[in-house]
């Protein structure tokens, strides 16, 4: 059986823990991944990968170990690398900005970005046609109602659960089928409650 590209790269996961600094003494992997305090993990930066390659002329300064396992970066060397790095992962961060960008293009949300506070917000989009069609053909405590309702709606996103999914593994998300669950799981709860009358 084929492994996915995911998989390949260890997993959604995989590819989070896996960024950062990738040390090679002569062609021999030191250190796998990490920033060793130069830069923050995050979700972002998750497809950063930094190679430095030290030759064996540098060991002294490098402060490699007698089996050559293990290695320390020299005060000077830190202080190039952290300039260095914000390159990296800001081309990272580009890529999923991107996705981001492309997301704004939804009909059915507004994505809003306060730059000055620096909060972001998920809320349905006023601009919806079928939504203002919807509106139009209720009466007004039917509308402060169903707009009262769609806040609710907005502001009880489940994020967090969301976001860990989105991590671990997002290609187990699918949203195509959701009308038709939404629709029969109102009508079940229609004719249940006639039912019972």
């Amino acid at each position: 059986m084929e492994t996915k590209p995911l998989e390949r790269l260890g997993g959604a996961n995989g590819i989070v823990q896996n960024q950062g600094l990738y040390i090679y003494r002569e062609n021999r992997l030191i250190n796998a991944g990490g920033w060793l305090g130069l830069a923050k993990t995050s979700q972002l930066g998750a497809l950063a990968r930094v190679e430095v390659n030290v030759p064996s002329s540098l060991d002294q300064e490098w402060s490699t170990d007698v089996k050559k396992a293990s290695l320390q970066l020299p005060p000077r060397i830190k202080k190039e690398l952290r300039k260095f790095l914000s390159d990296p992962i800001k081309r990272s961060k580009r890529v999923y900005t991107y996705r981001g960008k492309q997301d704004q293009a939804n009909k059915y949300w507004d994505i809003q970005e306060n730059e000055t506070n620096k909060v972001i917000s998920y809320q349905i989009s006023p601009e919806n046609e079928i939504l203002m069609e919807i509106l139009g053909n209720l009466d007004k405590s039917q509308k402060s109602l169903f707009i009262n309702y769609l806040g609710q709606l907005a502001e009880n996103l489940p994020l967090n659960h969301i976001y860990q999914k989105m991590s671990e593994s997002p290609k187990d998300i699918v949203q195509e089928n959701v009308t038709d669950y939404l629709l029969e799981s109102i009508l079940n709860k229609v004719f249940e409650g006639s039912s019972n009358e």
